[in-house]
């Protein structure tokens, strides 16, 4: 596994889908490694998370060439001929895919999390070299696979027949879901979560700036930090020291993000770009009402919007400021709405059915003859 930055995961979509599947295809008797540039979430530098072997690469630790620079060293380091796949996550890492398809007899498998050329974190020319990445995705690996529907009906319209794998669900949504139906606390107050990096295609300047006309005491709770993307973090940070309802936790996982989702009145996604959120999934799981952006990716995992599941226009900000009144209004019915969702998100993303489709997936690598580039025109 080549493209993720530490496990075990504690921010980041990639992460999570690689420790899940990871350690799934451990337990199913497959011999998984994974290659990381960051320690782990409490610093230390495990050899092993869940089964698989960790190995440590190093990066040049700029925003432009941390992660080319750790995928490259990764690719030089599983040429030895130990793998019988290697398995990129991401266009950007998928850049060197080549060194792995032409310089070993591993079978190639990158997976696409989302359209990284349309991330608005990244100057023109990185852009570029993103698209360019992208037109690679779509020829040379032996297989494609995206985790969204709308992604892979794109790649089919670019002549490349990706295969569609969806995302799982965390396993401890439902206990969530349970305890978040128990009568709430005296003084309690309603809170809207956010979870996620501050990136600019997030949107969470957006989301402050519109709950600033949200009327009543409810709380903003935004969970994340920024990657490389300190003048956007700094800018919602300015914004939230205008409302005291606000608060900036920053990066929160294991336990205390449980406690959040239980606490959540509500979650928001306004973003722009999405492949498909993870944290969208953990919310819809946990029966948290939510109110998002209607890009692709939430409405694949949403269908459409209804109480408790409310889609409004992209960076409209009264748009936004409405659904998030409307639905603070009438927790009930949201709530209600929200249950129908969790049921709806649990029937089709699942961790195993995810790791079936992938098993599956190798088998169709490891059975193609020879480098040879694959036709996408």
């Amino acid at each position: 596994m080549i493209g993720l930055r530490a496990l075990p995961a504690s921010t980041g979509g990639v992460e999570r889908h690689v420790e899940e599947l990871g350690a799934r295809l451990v337990e199913r008797g497959h011999d998984v490694t994974a290659f990381v540039r960051n320690p782990s979430p409490d610093g230390a530098r495990r050899s092993s998370c869940r089964g698989m072997e960790v190995r440590h690469v190093a990066s040049v630790r700029t925003k432009h060439l941390e992660t080319i620079s750790h995928t490259a060293l990764s690719a030089m380091h599983a040429l030895t001929g130990e793998f019988d796949v290697v398995h990129y996550h991401s266009i950007g890492p998928g850049i060197v895919a080549p060194v792995t398809r032409w310089g070993s007899r591993a079978k190639v498998v990158l997976t696409v999390h989302g359209l990284d050329d349309q991330r608005s974190k990244w100057a023109r020319p990185a852009q570029l070299v993103l698209l360019a990445a992208r037109w690679m995705s779509e020829r040379v690996p032996d297989v494609t696979v995206t985790d969204a529907a709308w992604m892979a009906a794109i790649y089919a319209n670019n002549g490349c027949p990706a295969v569609h794998v969806r995302n799982g669900v965390s396993t401890n949504v439902s206990a969530i879901a349970a305890r978040r139906r128990r009568p709430r606390p005296p003084g309690w107050r309603p809170s809207v979560l956010f979870v996620g990096r501050l990136v600019p295609e997030k949107r969470a300047d957006l989301l402050v700036r519109a709950f600033a006309a949200v009327p009543g005491d409810a709380r903003l709770v935004i969970v994340g930090d920024g990657s490389y993307t300190d003048r956007h973090a700094t800018e919602v940070a300015s914004l939230a020291r205008r409302d005291r309802r606000v608060e900036l936790v920053g990066t929160v996982h294991g336990p205390g993000l449980d406690a959040r989702w239980e606490d959540a009145a509500l979650f928001c996604l306004p973003s722009v770009v999405e492949g498909l959120p993870l944290s969208m999934l953990d919310a819809a799981g946990c029966g948290v009402p939510i109110v998002a952006s209607d890009v692709p990716a939430h409405r694949e995992i949403l269908c459409h919007s209804a109480p408790g599941r409310l889609l409004v226009p992209p960076d409209e900000e009264a748009a936004l400021a409405a659904a998030l009144s409307d639905t603070l209004a009438d927790l009930a019915t949201a709530d209600r709405g929200a249950d129908r969702t969790r049921r709806h998100v649990l029937a089709r993303y699942d961790w195993e059915s995810t790791t079936d489709a992938i098993e599956a997936v190798y088998e169709i690598a490891l059975a193609r003859a020879g480098p040879a580039l694959r036709d996408a025109s």
